[in-house]
């Protein structure tokens, strides 16, 4: 017990000197000390040790050119076990601290390696905390920066549950689940036309999109694997669109679907999608397969 309160003293000192100041954080990064403080984050069990550990990432990832040296540090899987721990400050904690990590692509790829985005998704499901799921809601639109952030997201089931923080604002947060449900939206074209029934017409349709149908109420969304990995049956069929390796179509051929160059447009509408021929490129074909 003794050993437990001199740490959640040490660290709180440290969450404090290191809040604002360039020249502390420098010091813990450059003296190695950053290391032994990812250790006592991986092994304590004291609530307030890690609550205040977080803060001093929080503190040193402010400073983007440290933020570059701890990375390396195992430090994202360290703070996605603090997002299953039952203490609400945290769990909080952890979100901010993740969040300002999340720029960073060397912590995005951690954050898909590590299941950091499936714990996420767990706290807006089991969570009831309104705090805790502010926050999570508020990470998770910061994380959502790409395609393969989205896509892993709606994985585990992303989609579903702020949709439903979105209708149901029974815990205050349904502007960042807002938030974090567009951006999802925009980077999963597969599943914005799924939740809405079309696209925009900036809206381009790359390799690997597919249309399952639009959604019913208390559908969820299902991720191209799970589809892939169910037997084969008699229902609506999902087409799939594979553009890599397509060989070019003549000229005087025409398409509904096509993609020409490095930029479509997507004309809006169900079961259409139509590209613009940008200078003297060639159209090529946009294969589809019949995956049920």
């Amino acid at each position: 017990h003794e050993e437990a309160s001199v740490q959640e003293a040490c660290t709180l000192s440290l969450a404090n000197l290191s809040l604002n100041s360039r020249v502390v954080c420098l010091d813990i990064v450059q003296d190695e000390f950053i290391t032994q403080l990812v250790q006592v984050l991986e092994q304590s069990s004291s609530p307030r040790t890690l609550v205040y550990l977080a803060h001093v990432v929080f503190n040193i990832v402010k400073f983007e050119p440290l933020r570059e040296q701890i990375v390396a540090l195992n430090i994202v899987q360290s703070l996605a076990a603090c997002l299953t721990n039952n203490d609400a400050d945290v769990c909080i904690a952890a979100c901010k601290a993740l969040a300002a990590l999340a720029p960073d692509s060397a912590v995005r790829d951690e954050m898909l390696k590590t299941n950091t985005l499936g714990s996420l998704v767990s706290i807006l499901k089991e969570n009831t905390n309104k705090e805790v799921l502010r926050k999570a809601a508020w990470t998770i639109g910061i994380c959502v920066a790409n395609e393969e952030m989205a896509k892993e997201l709606n994985k585990h089931g992303a989609l579903r549950v702020l949709m439903d923080m979105c209708v149901n604002d029974a815990q205050g947060v349904s502007n960042l689940a807002i938030v974090a449900l567009e951006k999802l939206l925009h980077y999963d074209l597969a599943a914005k036309y799924w939740h809405l029934g079309q696209l925009d017409q900036t809206d381009v349709i790359k390799d690997g999109f597919y249309d399952t149908g639009s959604h019913k109420a208390g559908d969820d969304f299902k991720s191209i694997k799970y589809l892939l990995d169910r037997k084969a049956d008699n229902k609506r069929a999902i087409l799939y669109v594979s553009i890599v390796g397509s060989e070019p179509e003549p000229q005087d051929m025409k398409s509904e679907a096509s993609t020409t160059g490095s930029t479509t447009n997507v004309k809006t509408g169900r079961g259409t999608a139509k590209g613009k021929k940008p200078g003297k490129s060639k159209k090529k074909k946009v294969p589809t397969a019949i995956l049920r």
